[in-house]
């Protein structure tokens, strides 16, 4: 696997402890990593946030 799938993971295995569903993203601009989000659950709804 290349690094951005492995760090798309990565983000995955953090919702999943966060309690959220273990979907993961980056967003990748020019061969670097330039946002990254996992989905996590609140209020019964579901939602992204990039850091």
């Amino acid at each position: 696997m290349d690094e951005f799938m492995n760090a798309a993971i990565l983000e995955a295995q953090q919702g999943r402890q966060a309690g959220g569903i273990p979907i993961g993203s980056v967003l990748v601009k020019d061969g670097k990593i330039v946002g990254r989000v996992y989905g996590v659950s609140r209020c019964g709804s579901s939602r992204f946030e990039f850091r």
